[in-house]
């Protein structure tokens, strides 16, 4: 496969994109770890955790990433996890599933990541919740295993 080099330079002397491609800087990045766990039997939404960043600029945005253990009990239940702008009862914004088709509990990693417009220069909450798809018992987080939401602002 032949390189090709852009403007006919050699790969070394790039030192940055083309005009014609869009960059965005990452300007700040805030993250909250927890190591706990918080349960439920009920198929409310529960709040796990949260974080909060400003934007400089009402044009930018903000990329949400968590990544998390939790495990659901009984058969046919499912965990859900997911971002929320604000509190749980906020603009959810992000989700991801796991599906439980056994009899007993399973573990899931549960992830999941989203680039926000809140549009506003005010400070802005995220917070991570869960919630099972039956009145069984589910939880979120674990002991001993990091449970991580970061917050990037993104120029707009």
């Amino acid at each position: 496969m032949a390189i090709i080099k852009p403007n006919n330079n050699t790969i070394s002397a790039i030192t940055a994109l083309p005009a014609a491609i869009p960059t965005g800087k990452v300007l700040q990045v805030v993250s909250a770890t927890s190591t706990s766990a918080a349960n439920t039997s009920s198929t409310s939404v529960v709040s796990f955790m949260n974080a909060s960043i400003t934007p400089s600029s009402s044009s930018n945005k903000i990329f949400c990433v968590f990544n998390g253990l939790g495990y659901a009990n009984g058969t046919n239940n499912d965990l859900t996890a997911l971002i929320y702008r604000g509190t749980t009862s906020g603009t959810e914004i992000c989700s991801t599933k796991q599906y439980d088709g056994g009899s007993s509990y399973h573990m899931y990693n549960l992830d999941c990541s989203v680039l926000d417009t809140p549009s506003t220069t005010s400070a802005q909450q995220y917070t991570i919740g869960f919630r099972q798809s039956q009145s069984l018992y589910c939880e979120f987080g674990n002991s001993g295993h990091n449970t991580t939401l970061t917050l990037m602002e993104i120029a707009g």
